[in-house]
């Protein structure tokens, strides 16, 4: 991407790392009677809530138990709350706030699917423990979700913001065979 200003034998990898001692394939009880989607992140504009309540409208079509959560804070908090309001997706959309990485761990194993619709990202931590925990993931295509995320695998990378596609895939990944996601995620033990 630099169009040849920074020499490849200069770059020195560090990858992201992740408390393997928080973030980890948990076999708790995930059968709540809802299907839970799942965002972990900065409340902001960069972050993609826009797109992700959008294609999260569009699933609610297909699944009436689904529900969207948020956790993070930030800068469009109440922008995020006054969208879902005027949407009528008040009982669909919950914004948790901040949490410490002990529930964060807890939520990604209940969850589903993990979300994230992000404009850009270097190293997405969050998305690095979404797939420590083994959750299946869509995702937009920023830098490092294509190394991270393997369409049919482990769940897919949507190229472009469009909201039908986000949802299809949203749908479609709860298809995926969760011991089969948690076991393709295992290489992500060797980062921790």
């Amino acid at each position: 991407r630099s169009k040849g200003r920074i020499n490849v034998e200069d770059v020195i990898e560090f990858p992201t790392r992740y408390d393997d001692g928080i973030y980890g394939v948990c076999n708790q009880e995930r059968d709540s009677g809802e299907t839970v989607f799942l965002t972990v992140g900065r409340l902001g504009w960069f972050k993609g809530w826009k797109l992700m309540i959008d294609a999260f409208r569009l699933v609610c079509k297909s699944l009436d138990n689904a529900r969207l959560y948020f956790i993070g804070d930030g800068e469009d908090h109440d922008k995020i709350r006054d969208y879902v309001k005027k949407l009528g997706m008040d009982n669909t959309v919950i914004l948790l706030g901040k949490k410490s990485p002990e529930d964060i761990a807890k939520w990604l194993n209940k969850a589903d699917v993990f979300v994230m619709g992000s404009m850009a990202e270097g190293w997405s931590t969050t998305l690095v423990e979404a797939c420590a925990c083994g959750v299946p993931c869509v995702v937009t295509d920023f830098s490092s979700a294509r190394e991270m995320i393997k369409d049919n695998h482990n769940g897919y990378v949507v190229e472009g913001r469009d909201e039908i596609v986000f949802s299809k895939r949203m749908i479609d990944a709860l298809s995926l065979d969760r011991a089969k996601v948690a076991e393709y995620d295992k290489r992500f033990e060797k980062l921790a």
